[in-house]
Parts: structure tokens; sequence; C-alpha cells
């Protein structure tokens, strides 16, 4: 096919500020977690798909198939409110969420 561009499993952006690999990205609905550090202004490339651990935020009460939602500091959490929706937990520890992303945020 002629028009095709990549599958999208990874996509290349350019970092607004500094990402660390492992970092859960939102870029307008587009949803993603560094696969290397990213200087701010330099391009990198995101994961769109698969299942990311991330760092539980203190008080999230999280379990299997809910939403979870990136805060400011990069933990994920129960509050919606001025949190995006980054994916659905899958596995939950006292310290930690794997989630389930999409490549966009989850409706």
């Amino acid at each position: 096919m002629k028009n095709f561009v990549q599958n999208g499993a990874n996509l290349t952006i350019t970092a607004g500020s500094a990402i660390s690999s492992g970092d859960f990205v939102v870029i307008g609905d587009l949803v993603g977690v560094a696969v290397t550090d990213i200087a701010n202004g330099e391009t990198g490339a995101i994961s769109t798909e698969g299942v990311f651990q991330g760092t539980k935020a203190s008080g999230a009460s999280l379990a299997v198939g809910d939403k979870a939602y990136l805060n400011s500091t990069g933990k994920l959490t129960d509050t919606a409110t001025s949190n995006d929706a980054v994916g659905l937990v899958v596995a939950v520890t006292s310290s930690t969420v794997d989630v389930k992303i999409f490549g966009r945020k989850v409706a």
C-alpha cells in the first residue's frame, strides 16, 4: 500500500518539556509512554500500545478495570477532575499501577 506510513505502535513526538524514559505522555488526545529520555525541544519515541507500570498516587483507590488518570505530578490516580484518563487498570499494588494504554485518552 503506497500510502502506509508506519504501524503506529511507536510514534515520534517533539517534547514540550524534558521527558524521562517510562513517563506517561499526553499530547492533546494522544497517550503514550516515553521509550527513552527526550530533552525539551528534541524528538523522541513514545509507545502508544501495551501495558505499562506507573507510580500510584498517594490515597488513590484503583481496581482492575478502572480508568487510570494521570495527575500533574505524573502519578496515576482515580481522580478525574483536572486529570487525563490515560488507560485502564490491569493490576494494582500498594505503590504501582499497571495500565493498558490505547494510544488515546480513554472516554
